[in-house]
C-alpha cells in the first residue's frame, strides 16, 4: 500500500493521494520512498530511489471530501492524521524534494 504525499499542512495533516488499494485506519507507514520522473509524454521514464527512510507513522484519521472515513480509498486524494515517529523526516524529505520527484509513504 502506497500513498503519494503532496504536502504536510500547518496542522500536521498529510495531503496526497492513494495510488493503490484501500488503506485502512490503523495501518502503519514504515518507509518513505521517492521516484524521479523525466521526459515528456508519452516518453516519460521513472527512476525509483528506493527506501529513503524508515518511519513508524500509524494512520489515525482520514479526511475525505469534508468528512471522516475508515479507509483511504484507492485512487483518491485525502488528508491524513497520523501518530508516531517520522514526521520530521517526512518534512525534511518534502523540503528537499526535486522538481518532478514524487514522495511516497509505504505500508509494509
Amino acid at each position: 500500500m502506497k500513498f503519494e504525499v503532496d504536502a504536510v499542512d500547518g496542522s500536521g495533516r498529510i495531503v496526497g493521494r492513494n495510488i493503490g488499494e484501500d488503506i485502512p485506519i490503523g495501518s502503519t507507514f514504515t518507509r518513505i520512498t521517492k521516484t524521479q520522473f523525466e521526459g515528456q509524454s508519452p516518453h516519460i521514464t521513472s527512476t525509483d530511489s528506493g527506501i529513503i527512510a524508515s518511519i513508524r507513522l500509524t494512520l489515525k484519521k482520514v479526511e475525505w471530501y469534508g468528512r471522516s472515513i475508515d479507509v483511504i480509498p484507492g485512487g483518491h486524494s485525502a488528508g491524513l492524521l497520523v501518530d508516531g515517529d517520522g514526521m520530521s523526516i517526512l518534512n525534511s524529505v518534502l523540503e528537499n524534494r526535486k522538481q518532478r520527484e514524487s514522495v511516497y509513504l509505504v505500508v509494509q
